[in-house]
């Protein structure tokens, strides 16, 4: 399974914004394949997040999405 992940600033450790599946979901995942959707949106000023490792809440921006095939 894929997934869309950010980046804490704090403490530098990555975490699960939201899961995805990719369109013919294989093990390992075919890198040249479409994700099932569009990266999620974001309100303009951001999303407000805690990280769940530091606990720290930072305003996080749509383009900080990165796409991880686990």
């Amino acid at each position: 399974m894929s997934r869309w992940v950010l980046d804490c600033p704090d403490c530098n450790k990555t975490f699960t914004h939201s899961q995805i599946s990719l369109i013919g979901d294989m093990n390992p995942p075919d890198p040249f394949l479409l994700w099932a959707g569009p990266k999620p949106e974001f309100p303009a000023g951001g999303v407000a997040l805690v990280c769940p490792n530091c606990k720290k809440s930072f305003t996080y921006q749509r383009h900080e999405l990165v796409l991880q095939s686990s």
